[in-house]
């Protein structure tokens, strides 16, 4: 296993494509559909790389980002952010401001793997 990644994504078809293209690749991969899931599962499994889709149904993507930091200060850097498209203004500006590998998806399995890579502890 390479490390541990969680995946944090309400559409459930794109977070299971990604999680098999990490498995493929012999990483750990966990999927939360919301923020608050997310937050539970940082609790209990030690997390590599945090890859979020900002566009989230709970809580908005500056929450999490804030509960991660207080938190898990160390995973913040290790943030991805995944899109889908266009990202509204807001969301936009707080995740180019925030300085996280940003990609759009889809994303292919050698892109996947050099940007992971950058970010493994």
């Amino acid at each position: 296993m390479k490390g541990r990644i969680l995946v944090v994504c309400q559409d459930l078809m794109a977070a299971s494509r990604l999680r098999n293209m990490l498995c493929a690749q012999e990483y750990m991969a966990h999927m939360a559909r919301r923020a608050d899931d997310a937050l539970a599962l940082l609790g209990f499994h030690r997390i590599d790389v945090l890859i979020v889709n900002p566009c989230l149904q709970d809580h908005d993507v500056q929450w999490l980002c804030s509960q991660v930091s207080k938190r898990h200060p160390n995973l913040k850097k290790h943030m991805i952010f995944l899109a889908d498209g266009e990202l509204p203004e807001n969301v936009k500006a707080f995740v180019e401001e925030s300085g996280n590998d940003i990609v759009v998806s889809p994303i292919d399995a050698g892109q996947l793997e050099q940007l992971l890579s950058r970010h493994m502890r």
